[in-house]
């Protein structure tokens, strides 16, 4: 058979959460009884390069296995539960900084299953289940680091086997281990990346010498010669010459393996617990403005590489995604590094001195220790020359026709939950398809202008779209934002604005939310068939979004009450046939009121403001308008609550607009420098070009997976304040950043207003600060951060570490 023809990671079927999560506690409750601080000060062994010693890496896995983990991963032929418990393996492991996270955990038997001959996993797998065996790698050399291909050992044909001669270099593990996979040259004559074999070499056999180096971290790396050392033909791993696919493929998932969730969850769990802990003085550094931003800062970039890595394991094969995940999460572990030596200061070097020195010297030791991820399996630059080539298509033999193929292929639009069932993944296409058709038709009718479309409107509602989020009862659907999410991002790719988000969700999540039967179905229909548009009216001058700046203010009055005051950045004013109001009735925070307000009734005056988008918001002043007691939805402390969950619903559906405006200033970039031809060659030829490219796509990619999350969340019932404010964040400030570069990349012809670039410009600047700019939800996480941890934590997986600031 050709092994390198299936699969490395097998799809299994779909698990529940409860499964996992119950496998998730049994893991961590066996890793927290076994590695207690005895154990780890007894066995712990600072020249190992996973910090224990060889005696008791051994029984601990072992152990392991005593407990069917070591399995408990591989594909449900094999005896296991599928990727998902490989995953959640990995993941504490990892966060446990425990023995078991090296190549023989899940990277070795993932490639015998996938490549190995039926005799080498009847002989090896019993082993690894066991946990009786462990490999190395055997693939850098001193010239064939990140350039495999160029590597020099060479493996002779001898009698009805082969002998390897060459040096092997940066080895984990090699010390300790029972048999290596080693790749080496059979065809010497062979193309760089062809006659190539991947072998199983057993480490006892004569002829393997072992060298030690120390490294910055302190642990030791090694080198592993090979002096003639036998190796018979069963050990071939795949096809003689034919090692090349099998190591590529192999070395995806080691990529997607490497992101390592389960590190960056505890790198970030040790910050919370220094930045809540109190100082010897009792205060806090949660209570500092600036650490407190770091903290929330890095935990963006945590969620968005531990959502991507977990997106991988529903993959059939990571391919290029690997590299992906691989450089999130080592951007993101290198990050969490700097913040966590820069708040501890000088403190972060101390080891070995009680409660002066803060988690015992493990920041510090992890700073230095994770140099090695900036070059790690690729790292940083060689990761982004792999994204350039295999996910973008930045390559010579491309022409523009094709990379904007390439790039609509990659640059995949915001999909439903995966685990959904078929007839809403099919609902949800189909809502993208005509999305994207109707984004386009308006974006040639509409050009820069955002007038309000009444047929459009109408049309998108009888499409079903202003009713998604609704109740059947009101003429909806009741699927969700989902759908809006879907619209929003490919009329942010067209860049064309519509009252969608704010009086399409925005006012109907207002509305269904408030108090009483008769509000909804009264205001809800006319909103659901689109024959009525209701503006919200929540902004102010002062502060953005927080109850403190809501001063428009509603009184009794004789026959009822007077409304008083103005309202900023009202959308849609002019045409709506309702304001909703956001307005406060006595001094303290919770003194609201939500009302319904005529835009024609006397005392109401609005004046369009000129806004660098030309779309349609309005200032409001009240001058004493009259408003009776039916027109109030909801007052006293139901307003903010619902207020916030509005925020929540359209701040989601803003990120996907983004997500939209994003990946068209990247594909148009990706098409101009293949395009460009600059100094006798495309831009697309220069490496500081493909890397400002991969960097958008690695953006792009960040938002929209905490998108997806954000919005799955809203559907599934649950509390989203967390996701949204990531997703938002991360949104806002990625697709500036992406359309920014876009610019730069694209020169003079980009400044044109002929150009399309310069109007997504336009739009993500007023997306960005749309329903939360990054700094109101950087301001909204850091209340978490400081008031409710666990829900910072994504709902406190694990207990934080111990206090960390006393006297010695």
């Amino acid at each position: 058979m050709t092994e390198g023809s299936r699969n490395l990671v097998t799809p299994s079927p779909p698990l529940s959460v409860d499964a996992l999560e119950t496998f998730r506690r049994e893991i961590c409750a066996f890793l927290t009884d076994e590695l207690t601080p005895e154990a780890r000060r007894r066995h712990r062994d600072p020249r190992a390069h996973n910090g224990w010693g060889a005696a008791f890496s051994t029984d601990f896995r072992r152990r392991m296995a005593g407990h069917g983990f070591l399995d408990r991963g591989w594909p449900v032929e094999f005896g296991g539960g599928g990727p998902s418990f490989q995953l959640v393996l990995n993941e504490e492991l990892q966060y446990h900084t425990a023995p078991g996270v090296d190549p023989t955990g899940s990277y070795v038997p993932s490639v015998l299953i996938t490549f190995g001959t039926g005799e080498q996993q009847e002989r090896f797998l019993p082993l690894l289940r066991r946990g009786e065996v462990t490999f190395f790698l055997g693939y850098s050399e001193a010239e064939a680091g990140s350039d495999l291909a160029n590597l020099k050992t060479f493996a002779s044909k001898e009698g009805d086997g082969f002998a390897i001669t060459g040096q092997k270099m940066y080895s984990s593990y090699a010390d300790r281990a029972d048999f290596g996979l080693v790749i080496a040259r059979t065809d010497p004559d062979g193309e760089r990346d062809r006659g190539l074999t991947l072998f199983i070499v057993d480490m006892r056999e004569p002829g393997v010498e072992i060298a030690e180096h120390e490294t910055i971290a302190g642990w030791l790396h090694h080198s592993v010669y090979f002096h003639h050392v036998r190796v018979p033909r069963s050990m071939v791993v795949g096809e003689v010459h034919g090692g090349w696919p099998v190591v590529m493929g192999a070395i995806d998932f080691e990529r997607a393996t490497i992101a390592q969730p389960g590190r960056l969850d505890r790198q970030l769990d040790r910050l919370v617990a220094y930045a809540l802990a109190p100082r010897p003085d009792g205060s806090r550094p949660v209570d500092d403005r600036v650490t407190c931003d770091r903290v929330v800062g890095i935990s963006v970039e945590i969620e968005a590489a531990r959502l991507y890595c977990h997106s991988l394991f529903r993959r059939e094969a990571p391919g290029h995604a690997g590299t992906l995940a691989a450089l999130l999460g080592l951007e993101a572990a290198r990050a969490a590094d700097l913040v966590g030596v820069e708040e501890l200061g000088l403190h972060a070097q101390l080891r070995g001195h009680g409660a002066l020195a803060p988690f015992d010297g493990a920041v510090e030791h992890e700073y230095r220790e994770h140099t090695v991820l900036q070059f790690a399996a690729g790292g940083f630059d060689v990761s982004r020359n792999i994204l350039a080539t295999r996910a973008l298509g930045l390559r010579r033999s491309r022409s523009a026709a094709e990379v904007r193929q390439v790039a609509g292929a990659d640059l995949t639009r915001l999909l439903s939950d995966p685990t959904a069932d078929d007839d809403r993944d099919v609902l949800l296409a189909e809502v993208a398809r005509i999305a994207s058709e109707l984004s386009q038709r308006f974006a040639q009718r509409t050009r820069r202008h955002a007038a309000f479309d009444r047929g459009a409107w109408k049309e998108m509602a009888d499409l079903g779209w202003l009713g998604a989020d609704q109740a059947e009862e009101v003429g909806g659907t009741a699927v969700g934002i989902a759908p809006a999410a879907l619209i929003a991002e490919a009329f942010g790719a067209a860049g064309v604005l519509t009252p969608l988000v704010d009086c399409g969700i925005g006012a109907g999540a207002l509305i269904a939310s408030a108090p009483g039967a008769a509000h909804r179905v009264r205001l809800l229909e006319p909103l659901v068939t689109g024959s009525a548009l209701c503006a919200p009216a929540v902004h102010e001058q002062g502060r953005e979004l927080f109850p403190e700046g809501i001063h428009t203010t509603l009184r009794k009055s004789d026959d009822g009450f007077l409304l008083s005051g103005t309202k900023m950045f009202v959308p849609y004013a002019a045409e709506a046939s309702a304001l909703i109001c956001v307005c406060r009735t006595g001094p303290d925070p919770a003194d609201l009121a939500l009302v319904l307000v005529d835009p024609g009734a006397t005392g109401v005056k609005l004046t369009q403001l000129r806004t660098s988008n030309d779309d349609p918001q309005y200032a409001v002043t009240f001058a004493g308008v009259a408003v009776d007691d039916g027109s109030i939805l909801a007052r006293g402390g139901d307003v903010w609550p619902i207020v916030e969950a509005t925020i929540d619903r359209c701040a989601a559906v803003t990120a996907a607009e983004l997500l939209g405006i994003g990946r068209t200033a990247l594909s148009l970039t990706l098409a101009y420098v293949q395009e460009r031809v600059q100094f006798g060659r495309p831009l697309a030829r220069f490496q500081v070009v493909q890397h400002h490219c991969v960097d958008m796509f690695r953006d792009l990619e960040q938002t929209r997976i905490l998108t997806e999350a954000a919005v799955q969340r809203l559907d599934s019932g649950l509390d989203g304040s967390r996701a949204v404010s990531l997703a938002k964040i991360k949104a806002s400030e990625s697709v500036g950043a992406i359309v920014r570069t876009a610019h730069q990349l694209h020169g003079g012809i980009g400044y044109y207003t002929d150009y399309p670039l310069e109007r997504l410009y336009r739009r993500a600047l007023r997306a960005q600060a749309a329903w939360g700019s990054p700094r109101w939800h950087r301001s909204r996480l850091a209340g978490l951060l400081g008031e409710d941890p666990a829900r910072f934590r994504r709902d406190g997986a694990h207990p934080l570490p111990q206090p960390v600031w006393g006297v010695a």
